[in-house]
């Protein structure tokens, strides 16, 4: 007895067993493992990436003590004013922040690399197309670090 002829798979007409076909609609969901997401985006037309600027953007990294590495994803929606907050249908409800804290915000823009952001990955070194990026991120440590370095007046508790 053949595989094709056990179980509820069928034959094509090579005579392969292929997979049956689905009893009713799948749906794949993404669960949202966290109800706060940061939104990072530039706003500024430009910024001026000298050595002195990426070297004070690298020690504040470094004293931030970030390591390990962060998901990110990239996004076509527009960028949020900083501390503005929007809730995000996509995301099953969850809450979408715009970080308030620019030199976090420029850090994870320059270091990120695809949906990656490794804590030892170098700055780029150039801003070009920067205020055309926005990356999303639940992760809780960058979540922590926007909540806690913002500005007392736009602190959200």
């Amino acid at each position: 007895m053949s595989i094709a002829a056990e179980g509820d798979g069928r034959t094509n007409q090579l005579g392969m067993w292929t997979q049956p076909e689905p009893r009713g609609k799948v749906t794949r969901t993404i669960p949202v493992l966290r109800p706060v997401w940061l939104s990072f985006a530039w706003a500024a037309p430009s910024i001026r990436l000298d050595a002195q600027e990426l070297a004070r953007l690298d020690a504040w990294w470094s004293a931030a003590g970030l390591t390990g590495a962060v998901i990110v994803h990239s996004g076509r929606r527009p960028a949020l004013p900083p501390g503005r907050v929007k809730r995000a249908p996509d995301l099953k409800g969850a809450t979408v922040r715009a970080c308030r804290v620019p030199d976090l915000c420029l850090n994870v823009l320059l270091r990120a690399r695809g949906p990656l952001l490794l804590a030892e990955m170098p700055l780029l070194d150039s801003g070009a197309g920067l205020e055309r990026t926005t990356l999303f991120t639940d992760d809780p440590r960058l979540v922590a670090m926007d909540q806690n370095l913002a500005p007392t007046h736009e602190r959200q508790e």
